[in-house]
């Protein structure tokens, strides 16, 4: 994308949400306007591990397959298999586009901002994220999500064969991680949106244990407390960072968001929001926003070089 900058339209209140708070807001991808969503990547995979288990010669790569749509037996894997959690926002690459008006910015009375993903991901320490937050564009052609979906599946089963850990267990695990799938397929009826979406990933998993006090409390039971000492730091720091971006399970929010209550997390980049990260905001074609009281809002905000421009949209007001 031209100078890495993807664009997000809003209402009033919700652009005057996040720059005051220097949060940008995560939602429930549950509660989206596809139906389908999530639902509709797992259809994706269980219908091609369907059609691999019909065409598969090896017996034993097809005992896999079939043990992928088997219920996990074991607690631990039953919780990553229902309660993983995903939440999103969503950009785009047009700017000032007629369509993304009228379906997301309030029908032209609300704004479109532009984000800096470069200057986002060189803040987001994604060793200390932890795998939780990632961004892509999403992918609608059904061909290629098989294509994505099968690729995976293969180094799955080629390293469960490989370390010799190929069992019910395995299997698993591996249709969790090709469930992680989900948050980037999408209908090719939404094709015309060309998404980008930033994604929260929830796990089910109390992150407190590896907070400070628990940290010096482990270390002080250990005879050889130094042997364990830099890996649990390591533990700490990720749950430090992920406390500081406000991504932990008990940050959590709710909200009224488009008239439903909906849950959310917001994403704190209060360290890194200054214009560079906003670089832009189109104020839209029927917004009657003054653009000297919205400038002084940005001033006082932390973003006094992000250039304000009017939509060029021709719309009658």
């Amino acid at each position: 994308m031209k100078d890495d900058l993807v664009y997000h339209y809003c209402s009033s209140q919700s652009l005057f949400e996040i720059i005051r708070s220097k949060e940008l807001w995560l939602t429930s991808l549950n509660s989206t306007n596809d139906e389908t969503e999530l639902s509709y990547g797992k259809k994706i995979l269980n219908n091609l591990i369907i059609e691999m288990i019909e065409e598969a010669t090896d017996q034993e790569f097809k005992n896999y397959l079939i043990d992928l749509l088997r219920p996990p037996a074991d607690k631990i894997s039953q919780s990553y298999h229902h309660f993983i959690e995903y939440f999103g926002m969503s950009f785009v690459c047009k700017k000032d586009n007629l369509t993304h008006w009228g379906n997301y910015g309030c029908a032209g009375t609300g704004f479109c901002f532009s984000l800096n993903l470069e200057k986002l991901d060189s803040y987001i320490n994604y060793d200390l994220s932890f795998d939780k937050l990632d961004h892509e564009d999403l992918i609608y052609d059904e061909k290629k999500q098989k294509g994505i979906i099968k690729d995976r599946l293969l180094d799955l089963y080629n390293n469960a064969k490989r370390d010799r850990t190929r069992d019910k267990g395995s299997a698993s695990i591996a249709y969790t991680i090709l469930l992680d799938l989900r948050p980037y397929f999408k209908n090719n009826c939404f094709c015309d949106e060309k998404e980008h979406r930033l994604i929260l990933r929830e796990e089910p998993f109390d992150y407190s244990e590896y907070s400070s006090h628990r940290y010096n409390q482990y270390i002080s039971e250990k005879e050889n407390g130094n042997e364990f000492k830099e890996v649990i730091n390591q533990f700490v720091k990720l749950y430090e960072f992920q406390q500081k971006l406000k991504i932990l399970p008990e940050q959590r929010k709710y909200g009224i968001i488009k008239n439903e209550i909906r849950s959310y997390y917001s994403l704190n980049l209060e360290k890194i929001w200054n214009s560079e990260l906003i670089p832009e905001i189109v104020i839209g074609p029927k917004c009657l926003q003054n653009e000297r009281e919205l400038y002084s809002f940005l001033r006082d905000n932390g973003l006094k070089n992000t250039k304000i421009i009017r939509s060029a949209v021709p719309t009658r007001k």
